[in-house]
Order: structure tokens, then C-alpha cells, then sequence
């Protein structure tokens, strides 16, 4: 189960908050961290509302370079989201790990095309987007021959209500794509159900999960609706690792402990009153109770037991052995 620490835009645009948000994930033993690289005036036209909330939030080539090579040295892997061509040559000259195309870029024939030629893990966003457009974006990305994709349930809502995250959808889109599927949740931070809710995702066969995190959830910046603060978010990664040591097996063969369990609480076959020497065993004449004693004749041998006679004459209340019995 991979862990992608989702930084977005919650450094606000100081490189030294994004700086000690790359520690935060670190110490917090995710797996991978998420940047949003983008340039502003590609991402939107200048009369959008958000451009300059976006211009502030840019940074340049160089900035993101330095910030992977600080990656390294943690180290810690890199996943960038990316939004046009730009971003995606920026991308590659930082060496990250793998992309994540955001749903409303699912369309762009131009980006999906050279991100996929690398051959990178590549995070497909779903959100808000038709079967159709996904299928395109899937046939764009594998006619390069890339297989390392994962599809990423959930939608851009902060927070997201509890009724619109739709957990039942993974199995429907693992179903449609025969791909792993994970999720990007976007539920209330401060709420339980925000560290619930991806545990559950986990017992719906979600392979990977996105965490938005921020420093200080307190001072309402970007993100802060659904995002996690340092110590929650060691907390969650420590859940997910719980969560998957609980789901454990799924063999029928038994550890040390479940054997010693069988071997104290298992019962055994016992004389209910005095049997004679060829009489047959019933249901009527032997009980069942717990006993420690090695050559004890478990109940699952009833059949073998109701089937046989005795070989000598027993008491009552005495513990069946394979030796008082002639089959």
C-alpha cells in the first residue's frame, strides 16, 4: 500500500513551507510526496478569478529543481501533477517518480501522448470525468506501452460530503478497466471519518492513497478543508500500516498461536457412562469436553468413532484413545 503525501498548493508559495512539508511527509514515512507544478498563465487565462492566486503559488524551474534534489537526500520519491507540456519538461529535469494527470487535463491528447513515454508510474485522475473520456485517456496512455498505471477515484469537493465519496465506485471502475484503482479523498481533516474513510478504501481494493496535509490546519490556507496536520498525519500512515497487518491472510494454514488456541480449546471424544469391550460408540453413550492430552481423539473425528467399537471394557468419563477403539 503506497502512501502519496499531497502537498498541492499549501505552501502558499514559500519555498521553506514547502521545505519543511517535504520533512513532515518524510518523518511520517510516506512513500511518495505530490507537487503541483504548473505555470499560471498556462494553467488559466488572466481574467480567471485564480490567476494570481496561482501566480503567487508558482515556482520556477530552477526552485523545483532544487526542491527534488532536497527530495533525494531524505530521500523520499517524487510524484508530480503535472498540467501541460511545460510542467512536464520540468517534471523530467527533476527525475520524480511518476505523474499525476488531474481530471480536468484527462482530455489533453498532448500531455497524456509525452507523459506516457516515459513509462512512469502514472496517476490517472477520474474525477468529474465520462466512462468515454476515461477509455481515451486509458487508449492514449497505453498505446505507449505504459503499464503502470493506476486510476484515482474521488473528485475535487473540499470537503467532500460522506455521501458523495462513493466508496462502491472502486470495484465498479476496477471492474470497467481491470486496472488498481486508487483513491484521492478530500474529507472534512478534522473529522474522524478523514482517517476512516481510506482504511476503508483499502477494503475495497484501493492499491494507493492520496493525503492532503498542511502545516497548521488552523490557519485556513489552501487545502486546509481536507487536509491532515504533521502529527495526524503520522497517526494516519501508522493506521494504514495497522489496517494491513489486520487484513493479514488469506491462507487456511494455521500460525503458532491459532495452533496452541486449537490445541487448549479444541474438545475431545469422552465415555458419557461404562462402555463393555465390542460395544458400538453412539451419541448416546460418549460427550465431548476440552482436554490438553496429546493422544486425545479430537470431536472432528466423530464420524471414524461412530463408525467403530470399543477394544476393552471403559468407564465412564474416560477420554477416548485411538487404542479403545477397533474400526
Amino acid at each position: 500500500m503506497d502512501i502519496v503525501a499531497e502537498i498541492a498548493s499549501a505552501h502558499e508559495g514559500r519555498m521553506l513551507t514547502l521545505l519543511e512539508m517535504i520533512d513532515v511527509a518524510h518523518d511520517a514515512k510516506c512513500n511518495y510526496i505530490k507537487f503541483q507544478i504548473f505555470r499560471a498563465k498556462e494553467l488559466v487565462a488572466k481574467d480567471h478569478p485564480k490567476y494570481e492566486n496561482y501566480h503567487i503559488k508558482e515556482f520556477s524551474e530552477k526552485q523545483w529543481i532544487d526542491v527534488a534534489e532536497y527530495c533525494s537526500k531524505k530521500p523520499i520519491k517524487i510524484i508530480a501533477e503535472i498540467f501541460d507540456y511545460d510542467s512536464l519538461l520540468i517534471a523530467r529535469k527533476m527525475n520524480v517518480s511518476g505523474y499525476k494527470v488531474h481530471s480536468s487535463a484527462i482530455s489533453d491528447v498532448i500531455l497524456l501522448e509525452n507523459a506516457s513515454k516515459d513509462n512512469k508510474l502514472f496517476l490517472l485522475s477520474t474525477g468529474g470525468s465520462t466512462k468515454p473520456e476515461i477509455h481515451k485517456g486509458l487508449e492514449i496512455i497505453n498505446s505507449n506501452g505504459n503499464n503502470q498505471i493506476v486510476l484515482m477515484h474521488g473528485f475535487q469537493n473540499f470537503p467532500t460530503e460522506l455521501k458523495n465519496v462513493n466508496l462502491n465506485k472502486v470495484k465498479s471502475l476496477k471492474n470497467e478497466y481491470n486496472l488498481p484503482i486508487g483513491i484521492q479523498e478530500h474529507v472534512e481533516g478534522g473529522s474522524i471519518m478523514s482517517m476512516i474513510t481510506p482504511l476503508l478504501a483499502i477494503a475495497k481494493g484501493c492499491v494507493l492513497i492520496e493525503k492532503h496535509f498542511t502545516l497548521d490546519r488552523s490557519l485556513k490556507e489552501s487545502d486546509y478543508y481536507s487536509s491532515l496536520n504533521p502529527n495526524e498525519l503520522k497517526q494516519f500512515v501508522e493506521l494504514v500500516n495497522k489496517t494491513l497487518i489486520v487484513f493479514g491472510s488469506d491462507s487456511f494454514e494455521m500460525c503458532d498461536k491459532e495452533l496452541a488456541y486449537r490445541h487448549l480449546l479444541k474438545k475431545s471424544i469422552y465415555t458419557l457412562r461404562n462402555i463393555k469391550r465390542g460395544e458400538a460408540f453412539t451419541l448416546e453413550n460418549i460427550c465431548f469436553k476440552r482436554s490438553l492430552e496429546s493422544d486425545r481423539i479430537l470431536v472432528d473425528k466423530i464420524d471414524e468413532i461412530i463408525s467403530s467399537k470399543s477394544s476393552i471394557n471403559i468407564k465412564a468419563n474416560k477420554r477416548l484413545t485411538w487404542e479403545m477403539v477397533v474400526k
